[in-house]
């Protein structure tokens, strides 16, 4: 039945001699409930108060059915080492001690100060727990505590002693001291602001420990003490804080994992501390640059792995054989290309992708054609004859008419009033095909073309003389001017003529040849 129901007792208190049993229902009261003597309940009870206190000093026996406590902001204490509960459920209370000769399964429940539960057996929990001020939970060396529905919301959790330890939390949890004969799982919900506080050791002495962190991991000055091994798992350890546990084994760290699961290709060591992230830090394969010219072979390329953190070192965050190639070919066109990095794989998480500048990092530079001009000569003033030559320097089987277009020409910047002398004769009129070919003068270009001296004419006016008698006046012209030039204009000098004979030359035929004339620029 219902004691209190139709009209709420103020308080309730029994003496301490004797034994009260509730057969099931309710008890409710305004005030407080408190329960000196035997307390037996032989059917599901609750017990219900408007804000007050729920008091068993003498030892509560309920494991018939569930003990279910409603007191609002009252506090609720059962601590009597005689008692043993099956079921015990706060849905409403603030400060609640519970302690149980057995095991203790606790039902849902809404706390809003602290619990204390203290047993000779496990503890367990049939309903989601939430609980605003510090829990702390004692089952004993050999015993478990298992607190592992995902809807629970503790603020901190602290385990003096138990076997095996699970605690699940929906949103952050503070945890610690732990002290564990056992495994030991402190497990956050994933999601931001979910981060797991510790706020002193958590030590077992014949177990693992794994934390299991929903974003960071506060370490504080704590530490993990484990007689097996330790694994954390949070999300970067860039946002952990504190000082973070030192796993002093091979593979420290391992990335893009979670507790839920490993990622592709990943390998968890089946021994040894680790810490699991679920961030994915990037390798990457940087390229040395490298160029070559058009139609030779591609050299070897080479490049290094970048990007380990965290301390990881190579030998434990990849393997394989780092290597450099580039998608371009002997015929590949003058250009820049890639050079890509691969053959390593990562056992702990890592990714690996291209540095930016390595598409770019190869460079085909052009092959040099040379335009080689045929030597050419004509006289001064006259025109410039027909001027040729070839182009030279093709590569794979390459040819003037498959990898340039155009005319090829050879022209020479000499005209018809050049001076004697040389002149440069150069190619030109050619492009190549896709850039792939650059083009300058063989060195003979610059001298190839030879502009001659036209010939002077001297034309004596012939002369005569006796034998005996002095030479005459000789005179002349000099014939042969080109481009309008004269003597005037062309030469230096004054135009005499000279014969070797003398006064006493016998009598005959003399050369009469004329002189006295330099040509101007040769």
């Amino acid at each position: 039945g219902a004691v209190g129901a139709t009209s709420p007792l103020q308080t309730l208190t029994t003496d301490t001699a004797g034994t009260t049993k509730i057969n099931g229902g309710t008890v409710t009261t305004v005030g407080t409930q408190t329960y000196n003597d035997t307390l037996v309940l032989g059917a599901a009870t609750k017990l219900t108060t408007t804000d007050s206190a729920v008091t068993a000093a003498g030892a509560v026996t309920a494991t018939s059915g569930a003990l279910t406590l409603a007191v609002g902001a009252g506090d609720v204490t059962m601590n009597n080492v005689s008692n043993d509960f099956g079921t015990v459920a706060v849905i409403s209370g603030k400060n609640v001690t519970l302690r149980d000769k057995n095991a203790l399964d606790l039902g849902a429940s809404a706390i809003t100060g602290t619990l204390t539960v203290n047993t000779s057996g496990a503890i367990t929990q049939s309903g989601a727990m939430a609980v605003t001020g510090v829990t702390t939970l004692a089952a004993g060396v050999g015993n478990n505590i298992i607190l592992s529905n995902t809807a629970n919301d503790f603020s901190t959790v602290t385990v003096t002693t138990g076997n095996n330890i699970t605690v699940n939390d929906k949103n952050a949890m503070t945890a610690g001291p732990v002290t564990a004969a056992g495994n030991v799982l402190l497990q956050t919900a994933t999601g931001v602001g979910n981060s797991l506080t510790l706020a002193g050791n958590i030590q077992s002495t014949g177990g693992g420990i794994t934390l299991a962190s929903g974003e960071n991991i506060h370490y504080g000055t704590n530490t993990l003490i484990a007689a097996m091994r330790w694994l954390t798992y949070s999300v970067d350890p860039a946002n952990d804080t504190g000082t973070t546990p030192t796993p002093g084994n091979p593979k420290p760290n391992i990335y893009n994992s979670t507790f839920a699961a490993l990622g592709p290709g990943v390998v968890l060591p089946g021994t040894g501390n680790h810490h699991v992230y679920s961030t994915q830090p990037t390798i990457s394969y940087t390229a040395n640059p490298a160029a070559r010219t058009y139609g030779a072979a591609n050299p070897a390329f080479s490049g290094t792995a970048t990007g380990l953190v965290n301390g990881d070192t190579a030998a434990d965050a990849y393997s394989g054989t780092l290597t450099f190639a580039s998608t371009a070919t002997a015929a590949s066109n003058a250009g820049s290309y890639d050079i890509n990095g691969s053959g390593l794989t990562s056992g702990i998480g890592y990714k690996f992708a291209q540095a930016p500048a390595n598409a770019t990092a190869f460079t085909i530079n052009p092959a040099t054609l040379t335009y080689n001009a045929n030597a050419a000569n004509r006289l001064y003033g006259a025109a410039n004859p027909a001027l040729s030559g070839t182009v030279a320097g093709f590569v794979l089987g390459e040819t003037q008419a498959t990898a340039t277009t155009g005319t090829l020409s050879f022209t020479t910047p000499a005209v018809a009033n050049s001076n004697v002398g040389s002149y440069a004769l150069n190619g030109g009129g050619l492009a190549a095909n896709n850039g792939n070919y650059v083009f300058v003068q063989a060195p003979a270009n610059a001298t190839a073309f030879t502009i001659n001296p036209a010939t002077l004419t001297y034309t004596a006016n012939a002369a005569n003389r006796l034998y005996g008698a002095a030479d005459p006046a000789f005179s002349g012209t000099v014939t042969g001017f080109v481009l309008g030039e004269t003597q005037a204009t062309a030469t230096a000098g004054a135009l005499s003529f000279t014969t070797p004979a003398v006064a006493n030359s016998n009598v005959g035929t003399y050369a009469l040849n004329g002189g006295g004339l330099t040509a101007n620029n040769g």
